[in-house]
């Protein structure tokens, strides 16, 4: 999975917006040098909360009967589930953190950070 963390964004976001230099351009916000798996993510939050988290699945075609996806065509429904279904066997490969780096001026915050901020911000442990 590719993540950003909200505070990261929000200040590459005003970055973007208040900087010169940035007109016209698109940008890929992504806080990891490469995509982490549910299970990494799992582990991480897992140490931050000092207990122990494991990652589940959700059958394909259960998540797809989600009230987000009523609209869709049984076409898009089956593209959209051979895309989950790759994801799931491959990751999400092709993502890296460069851009935001640039656009903040400093690394963007590690998933292991948030999920220490988040430990903090919750009051937990």
């Amino acid at each position: 999975m590719v993540s950003v963390d909200v505070e990261d964004m929000g200040e590459a976001i005003a970055n973007i917006l208040t900087r010169p230099g940035f007109e016209g351009g698109t940008y890929e916000f992504c806080s990891v040098k490469q995509a982490l798996t549910r299970h990494e993510m799992a582990e991480m939050l897992g140490r931050a909360f000092n207990r122990k988290i494991v990652a589940g699945t959700r059958p394909i075609e259960k998540a797809l009967q989600a009230e987000r996806f009523k609209h869709y065509t049984p076409e898009q429904l089956e593209q959209l589930g051979s895309l989950f279904k790759f994801f799931d066997l491959n990751g999400t490969p092709g993502f890296n953190n460069r851009t935001l780096a640039m656009i903040l001026g400093r690394e963007p915050t590690s998933y292991e950070a948030f999920a220490r901020r988040l430990v903090q911000e919750l009051n937990v442990n």
